[in-house]
């Protein structure tokens, strides 16, 4: 994306020659002459950049720096001055400008040092990303993805609106969402991730918007949120759906606004990201129910991709299964005999792509020969017992009337882990929910779990 740079000078003809001379080397240039121009333009404005001049007819530009930064934190910002000296390199580097410079400036040098402010900034934010984080990274985001979807997804990638992945569980949507950024124009700054399931309200808002000093019990020191972590980047929230209202409301508002605020605080915050979200669930129906707003539903559904079940696309199994191979770095030393490939295709795959590349892992890790036969397989690829066997073991007949909800679906969940040997992530598949929420539910009910 093309960088915004702010130039904060009083004279006329120094910021004529900084808005020529850095146009023409593809920046966004805009001019402010008084501390008030640039509180408003940063406010109003896209910036990433600033050069402030510290003699400005209304104020002091090292308290500028200050309230810049409390308006746009990600802002990389160059004092200039006629007069230099440490007191006020200090105060200016303390309050976050990045670099001091004294007239007369040559502007070569100058550009030199914004690109290396602009550099530092964005790496700020990728390792703040990465700390972030919950999930868990997921292996090549070309795995698990049909060749139609990359056509799809090509063309989303390169326009700039929202895009709602839908799909089961295990389908590949968080595959997709990082293959949409890695290919899009943002490819080069943050991708930021929240999984929205099985975190309450409060804690979703704290993660997205970030808090002040004594917004809470607890909060002791000021946080950013992923929101400002994935400025000029790619916010991905999955399981959107599950996003209380409250949340979904000033959600709705930041897509609206390119602003924030943090909890707790006072200062509204610019902000610039592209949206990807992804639900397993049927948000219209959600709609429907007033579950969720129709409103922020189309907001996030500028372009919908549905992701297909592994069992309508049985035909890429072999595939799948030589890209997990690969991914593994197992390729071209182990291959899947053509009868083992064919029990693969056959098989209902009730986890999807999730589920196929758990087998292959789990097969290769047991089986020592660099041809894996069909008979090997069967351990590994269990029938899907659900419902009604389940369920006649978590409430007999004569028990039910007596049985509230919540033990219901404890007794449910236990009879399940039973079913797949205490693995969390098979359980999940089988119910049908996110990961997340099953640990949720664990932790609820005292269940153990072993994977």
């Amino acid at each position: 994306m093309t960088a915004g740079l702010l130039i904060v000078e009083d004279d006329d003809v120094i910021g004529f020659a900084m808005t020529d001379y850095f146009g023409r080397l593809g920046y966004r240039v805009a001019v402010a002459r008084t501390c008030a121009e640039a509180r408003s333009a940063v406010a109003a404005g896209d910036f990433d950049l600033a050069v402030i001049d510290n003699g400005l007819p209304d104020g002091d530009g090292v308290e500028l720096v200050r309230a810049l930064i409390a308006t746009s934190p990600h802002l990389g910002i160059v004092m200039v001055t006629g007069l230099g000296t440490i007191d006020l390199v200090v105060r200016a580097i303390r309050e976050g400008a990045r670099n001091f410079l004294t007239k007369p400036v040559e502007l070569p040098a100058l550009a030199v040092i914004l690109a290396r402010v602009l550099e530092e900034r964005r790496n700020e934010r990728v390792a703040a990303t990465a700390r972030s984080r919950r999930a868990t990274a997921l292996p090549n985001p070309a795995l698990a993805l049909p060749a139609a979807i990359r056509e799809v997804g090509q063309r989303a990638a390169e326009v700039p609106v929202a895009v709602l992945i839908l799909g089961d569980t295990g389908t590949g949507k968080g595959y997709l969402a990082r293959w949409l950024h890695s290919n899009g124009p943002r490819r080069n700054e943050a991708l930021v991730e929240l999984n929205c399931a099985g975190l309450s309200r409060e804690l979703v808002e704290s993660e997205l918007f970030g808090h002040d000093r004594g917004a809470f019990t607890g909060a002791d020191s000021s946080k950013p949120g992923l929101l400002e972590l994935a400025h000029n980047g790619t916010l991905f929230l999955d399981e959107v759906a599950e996003l209380d209202l409250v949340v979904q409301a000033k959600l709705l508002k930041v897509l609206e606004d390119q602003r924030f605020r943090r909890v707790g605080g006072t200062q509204d915050r610019r902000v610039s990201v592209r949206v990807v979200s992804a639900t397993s669930r049927d948000l219209e129906a959600m709609v429907a129910r007033g579950e969720f707003r129709r409103d922020l539903y189309f907001r996030l559904a500028g372009v919908v991709i549905d992701m297909p079940a592994l069992r309508d696309r049985r035909d890429e199994v072999p595939r799948l299964v030589d890209d997990v191979l690969r991914d593994l770095g197992l390729h071209p030393t182990h291959r899947f005999s053509d009868e083992a490939v064919a029990v693969l295709v056959s098989h209902d795959w009730p986890g999807n792509v999730r589920e196929l590349r758990n087998v292959v892992e789990r097969v290769c890790l047991f089986t020592r020969q660099p041809v894996i036969e069909a008979s090997e397989l069967t351990p590994h690829l269990r029938p899907l017992r659900r419902s009604a066997g389940v369920m006649a073991a978590v409430a007999p007949p004569e028990s039910h009337g007596r049985l509230t909800l919540a033990e219901l679906e404890r007794r449910h969940i236990a009879a399940t882990l039973d079913q797949v040997d205490g693995r969390v992530e098979v359980a999940a598949e089988w119910l049908g929910i996110p990961r997340s929420t099953l640990y949720e539910r664990l932790r609820r009910y005292g269940l153990t779990r072993r994977g």
